[in-house]
């Protein structure tokens, strides 16, 4: 199997995008070559999900609310999400055991809620479970700023495996995330504290219109703007999750999955490959060479 891509020794597990429509997420990343499988419902019976799994092991989460919701109902977790179709809004590291990594963040200063139990009842009628902890402060969405952590408790391939479609393809996983943010400093300093950072290098990325703080060769990125969709994104919701990178093995070939993607040069000489933006769903989308 392909390496994951990994944070402080942690390997990248999914991204969630939100919307209120399952359908018209999976038709945006069919737009980009990607089907989603359907994943289930979760045990709140309220969201449920589509699944695009890499070979890597990692995968995006497509997070909606169930067919026939009403507007009463409110989503335990992140209904302004999905309602607004904010499209990228959370991401997860996956660990061995969640009690011992949650004392690493514990020992750093950083807030931690659990471990808690949660699952999703499958197609085929099995059912798969995991444990989640949650890092930063307790009003904020798990994995909005700082990354939930998760660790199965039914077999991994329960929960995900390479989709039809996707696996076999030059993309090969989720390869790094980008935090909106609207205070550069508090984030910078928050996020080295969480992972023990070095320094960040800071680039301006001309497509999303933000300075960019970049960590770990871009795995990690935090976006900040004054003006347009990223600063009234930030303004609106504070520090969220508002772009994904997919690592590919043919950087030209995943660019010409859409006619108008844009380029850029991260430090690091890493080339990134911005998607069109998703007609009414938020956040971005992209591709980094891994070669």
């Amino acid at each position: 199997m392909i390496e994951r891509t990994h944070v402080d020794g942690f390997a990248l597990d999914h991204v969630l995008f939100a919307g209120g429509a399952l359908p018209r997420l999976r038709a945006t990343f069919e737009a980009y070559g990607m089907p989603a499988t359907y994943g289930g419902v979760h045990g709140n019976g309220i969201t449920q999900n589509a699944l695009i799994g890499f070979d890597d092991g990692s995968y995006i989460e497509l997070l909606a609310l169930c067919d026939g919701v009403d507007t009463d109902t409110v989503a335990p977790r992140r209904d302004a999400y999905l309602r607004n179709d904010l499209g990228p809004c959370g991401w997860a590291l996956e660990v061995d055991d969640v009690a011992v990594a949650a004392d690493r963040f514990t020992a750093r200063g950083i807030s931690v809620e659990g471990p808690v139990t949660l699952g999703r009842d499958l197609p085929d009628g099995s059912r798969t479970e995991w444990q989640l902890v949650y890092l930063g402060d307790a009003d904020t969405e798990p994995g909005a700023a700082l990354p939930f952590l998760i660790e199965d408790v039914t077999p991994r391939k329960r929960r995900i495996e390479p989709t039809d479609g996707v696996t076999g393809s030059e993309l090969v996983g989720t390869a790094g995330v980008v935090v909106g943010v609207p205070d550069r400093a508090a984030a910078v300093e928050q996020f080295r504290t969480a992972f023990d950072l070095p320094a960040s290098v800071e680039t301006h990325d001309e497509e999303l219109g933000a300075t960019l703080d970049v960590f770990a060769d871009g795995t990690l990125a935090l976006a900040s703007a004054t003006e347009g969709w990223l600063a009234d994104r930030t303004a609106r919701y504070g520090t969220l999750v508002c772009a994904v990178l997919l690592g590919t093995t043919d950087f030209e070939r995943s660019v010409a999955r859409c006619s108008d993607t844009s380029h850029e040069t991260w430090p690091g000489t890493r080339r990134v490959g911005w998607l069109p933006p998703a007609d009414g769903v938020g956040g971005r989308v992209g591709v980094v060479d891994l070669t």
